[in-house]
């Protein structure tokens, strides 16, 4: 009787241990998908945040343009845009253009 019970508990303890190693595979599996789906996440979500500063920028760009379509439109200068007409004042205070200067030497 013995020699039976010690063969069921050897079969038992070879089952456990047979268990116990394809639960560690599986963990382990689990652990490498977990990591690529993070990775996957954390690309995606660097996508994202890029995308959505470029849609962003493209707002404040029409935003820009609305309102200064809505500026020319109410100006009272607005045929001279249209046409092409409008001058701007010099910049100078004194009237004069400043000097370029030539390239510097070397010491």
């Amino acid at each position: 009787k013995q020699w039976y019970q010690r063969r069921v508990r050897g079969k038992e303890l070879e089952l456990e241990k047979d268990l116990n190693k394809q639960l560690q595979e599986n963990q382990a599996v689990l652990r490498s998908r977990l990591a690529d789906l993070e990775n996957s996440f954390q690309v995606k979500e660097d996508l994202y945040k890029e995308e959505k500063a470029l849609l962003q920028e493209q707002i404040q760009d029409l935003l820009f343009h609305i309102q200064s379509t809505d500026a020319i439109e109410n100006s009272p200068l607005k045929q001279e845009i249209s046409e092409g007409n409008l001058h701007v004042a010099s910049s100078s205070r004194d009237g004069h253009t400043p000097k370029k200067k030539g390239p510097r030497k070397k010491k």
